[in-house]
């Protein structure tokens, strides 16, 4: 447990010290979460319509990320927003494997 410990700290001092370029911790959770999925053009089969609440919600229990954060991070991403057959609006996304 000891070990443990010491590895986290010595992980952790990287974050501290480096004040030119910090780690941020929304970023990177969100995109763990977008690498589960490619930015696709249109709607079609296998393609996600995600609303950017819908993101925000499938990551409140780790991330306190603003809408404008998540629409910006996947318009840079190259994600598309359209309409799904039923009408939905939101982000298109294609679910891959990882």
């Amino acid at each position: 447990m000891k070990d443990r410990l010491d590895a986290l700290r010595k992980g952790t001092e990287g974050i501290k010290k480096n004040k030119e370029n910090p780690v941020d911790p929304n970023a990177v959770i969100l995109g763990r979460f977008l690498e589960g999925y490619v930015p696709v053009d249109q709607f079609g089969p296998g393609v996600t319509v995600m609303s950017t609440d819908d993101i925000i919600t499938a990551l409140s229990d780790m991330a306190d990320i603003s809408q404008a954060d998540v629409n910006r991070v996947l318009a840079v991403l190259g994600y598309k927003p359209g309409h799904n057959s039923a009408g939905s609006f939101g982000w298109l996304m294609k679910r891959i494997d990882i």
